[in-house]
């Protein structure tokens, strides 16, 4: 489904926007790329307005026509957080629509007796959603990797049920159509809000060990649960990881461009992630890496 968007809401300096944050050999790419396919399609106009709103638009709005997105959203024991995420997707589709095609909700095991299910189903006849349930508590990236299957779209959308990167985020991403878009906090147009000393350090920490691992396919923030990427690019055979690590994983196995684009990332009360979860991410990157030393990535 194609979809137009319109409503430009400003200009920004085009040296602080994200064709330039990229390393040159991929600020390149994309120039060729967006002229290569508008030269296939005959149609170079669309072509430059399309670089021209990547260098100049401000939040996304100035993207021409995008494909139909499938948000897909993890969920364990989050009824009191995830209502507000879904009423936030619901004013998106209606101010932008027909970007989002479906929302497909998997639940990790919830132990909540079905709460979070029911306020997520009260949002069934407001926004196209579904709502899927795994059995057991297998970890956020087995929710993910369940919902990646069964998503209809041609595009896929991964964020958290706390919202705590805005659907609105989406704007920005979306317009990325010769590659996937991830989103960064880290980058000079992010802004971060909330975030507690002891996880920022974490955040760079893991931030530098993946940049250390992946070397030129290095993502400036592989933790940003704000990820936009083509279903039909995804070697989804390689998936495993199915508890903290799933970045880095996803990251390897998407046979696309890798475009960083800065977001707006408020930490919501209530996000917990334990010393011991930091010690089992460590673990499950390192698997990955060797994984990808031995070509299986």
């Amino acid at each position: 489904m194609e979809a137009g968007i319109a409503g430009c809401s400003g200009v920004s300096s085009f040296r602080e926007h994200v064709l330039f944050q990229m390393p040159g050999a991929r600020g390149f790419a994309r120039v060729f790329q967006v002229l290569q396919s508008a030269y296939v399609e005959h149609d170079i106009s669309s072509g430059m307005r399309q670089l021209c709103g990547e260098l100049f638009g401000d939040d996304g709005c100035c993207m021409g026509k995008v494909t139909s997105v499938s948000v897909i959203i993890p969920f364990f024991n989050e009824a009191s957080r995830l209502p507000s995420t879904l009423r936030e997707i619901e004013d998106f589709i209606q101010a932008i629509p027909d970007v989002i095609g479906e929302v497909i909700c998997v639940d990790d095991g919830s132990t909540d007796n079905g709460k979070t299910i029911e306020r997520a189903l009260y949002w069934q006849g407001r926004i196209p959603l579904s709502v899927e349930q795994l059995k057991v508590n297998s970890g956020k990236w087995a929710a993910l990797h369940h919902g990646i299957r069964v998503a209809k779209g041609p595009r896929i959308l991964l964020m958290d049920a706390d919202g705590s990167a805005s659907i609105w985020n989406l704007r920005r991403l979306v317009r990325f159509e010769a590659g996937a878009a991830f989103g960064s906090r880290f980058m000079k147009n992010s802004k971060t809000e909330g975030k507690g000393p002891f996880r920022t350090l974490l955040s760079q920490g893991y931030r530098w060990l993946t940049q250390l691992f992946m070397g030129p396919r290095y993502v400036d923030d592989m933790q940003c649960p704000f990820k936009l990427f083509h279903k039909a690019k995804l070697k989804q055979g390689l998936l495993k990881i199915s508890r903290f690590a799933g970045d880095i994983e996803l990251a390897l196995a998407l046979d696309e461009l890798i475009y960083d684009v800065p977001v707006t990332f408020i930490h919501k009360k209530g996000s917990k992630f334990p010393l011991h979860s930091s010690l089992m991410m460590f673990c499950e990157t390192i698997e990955v890496f060797l994984r990808h030393k031995r070509g299986e990535l």
